[in-house]
């Protein structure tokens, strides 16, 4: 197969079929998520059951990760990509005959193997199919497609389970990963090149110190954004703010709208001249939202979280791309992913425990977990003088 040649003809047509493909398992994934928790408490499961089944599904994505990485260097991103959207359909039609929580905790492990396969490969897709120059751009364009999704996705979902029922529902996810399946199917994925041929430590397939960096950094700024989805809900209701769904919506337009204008910009002043003002943006919103005392602040704290993470979300992604070899491109996919998933439960975890022992104060937990996040400010802007990135 021969490697795209950076005409327009060469890569437009998979440029967009691999956003069909993304928008399909991003819009199927959340249909299903936020109103999983309420089917599981139909099934009667306790509040413990309930957290512990949810986290299977990262948990699943976390432990396969690794292997999923190295062996996309080696086989193709397209095939974990088909693979993952497979087993992402056959897992939502299983919910509908699940009959008790052990199967439910068993069928998310299963479906977060999907989940893996598939948020690897789509990202390693992308970086491969762009033209080097216009890699920030594509990438950029192609996460907004991940929050349009998130945005719209869960109030359909919400309707869908009123009117319609569970059962209903888990198809009509099923439906949309399969129009994403289809569109995976006719991607053209560029020729593999091959890593080049030397001797490494066992742990060298499953670690790429190159491109550590950037998935440390954000990493560290993700334990922020876990602390939001775990808790924002709570802590909007205690400020007056009566529908917490205006906060991500508010989030998921902020994120839009930065990606035309941080992706094109990465691309022409590289990628540490958006990086550190997004991340510095980002920054400055969790300060507002943990000192937030009413619904308007809490809504500006949204736009500044949302336009700030986002960008440096996508620019210190596409660093990831820039500072692996050619070869192992998949790996360092992998290895950001897997970093970002660890940020995310530990954003919901150690923070939940914080608040167990300060009597659920959200302002100093928000506070805490924006610490976190400038010692990765700190980490990347000692780090990144030193590397190869743009």
């Amino acid at each position: 197969m021969e490697p795209h040649a950076g005409t327009p003809r060469s890569w437009v047509r998979d440029f967009f079929l691999t956003c069909g493909a993304r928008f399909g398992l991003f819009f199927a994934l959340f249909q299903i998520e936020p109103v999983f928790p309420l089917y599981l408490k139909g099934m009667g499961a306790s509040s413990f059951m309930i957290g512990l089944v949810m986290a299977s599904f990262p948990f699943g994505a976390t432990l396969v990760r690794p292997l999923v990485g190295a062996y996309i260097d080696r086989l193709g991103s397209k095939l974990f990509l088909v693979g993952g959207l497979i087993i992402f359909i056959t897992a939502a039609t299983g919910y509908i005959w699940t009959a008790s929580v052990l199967v439910a905790l068993l069928l998310r492990t299963y479906h977060g193997f999907g989940w893996s396969g598939c948020t690897t490969s789509v990202g390693t897709l992308v970086a491969d199919i762009a033209p080097d120059n216009r890699r920030g751009t594509l990438i950029s364009y192609s996460g907004a497609l991940s929050t349009v999704a998130g945005a719209v996705a869960p109030a359909i979902a919400f309707d869908v389970v009123e009117n319609l029922g569970f059962p209903v529902l888990f198809l009509s996810a099923a439906a949309v990963a399969a129009l994403g399946l289809l569109a995976a199917v006719f991607i053209r994925e560029p020729a593999r090149v091959r890593a080049e041929a030397r001797t490494r430590r066992w742990f060298d397939s499953f670690i790429l110190p190159e491109s550590l960096m950037p998935a440390v950094s954000m990493s560290l700024l993700g334990v922020s954004r876990g602390s939001v989805i775990a808790f924002l809900s709570l802590y909007a209701l205690d400020v007056g703010l009566e529908n917490p769904g205006h906060w991500f919506a508010v989030f998921a337009v902020a994120v839009v709208a930065g990606r035309p204008i941080i992706g094109p910009l990465s691309d022409r002043k590289g990628r540490p001249f958006v990086i550190i003002p997004c991340y510095v943006l980002a920054l400055a919103g969790m300060v507002v939202l943990s000192l937030a005392g009413s619904p308007r602040m809490l809504l500006v704290s949204a736009v500044l979280v949302g336009f700030g993470y986002g960008s440096a979300h996508a620019a210190l992604m596409t660093m990831a791309i820039d500072l692996a070899p050619p070869g192992r491109r998949g790996l360092s996919m992998a290895q950001y992913h897997l970093f970002y998933d660890l940020a995310i439960g530990l954003g919901g975890v150690v923070p939940g425990a914080m608040l167990h022992f300060t009597d659920n104060n959200y302002p100093a937990m928000f506070l805490a977990t924006t610490v976190v996040g400038l010692v990765g400010f700190v980490w990347f802007m000692m780090r990144y003088r030193g590397s190869t990135a743009r």
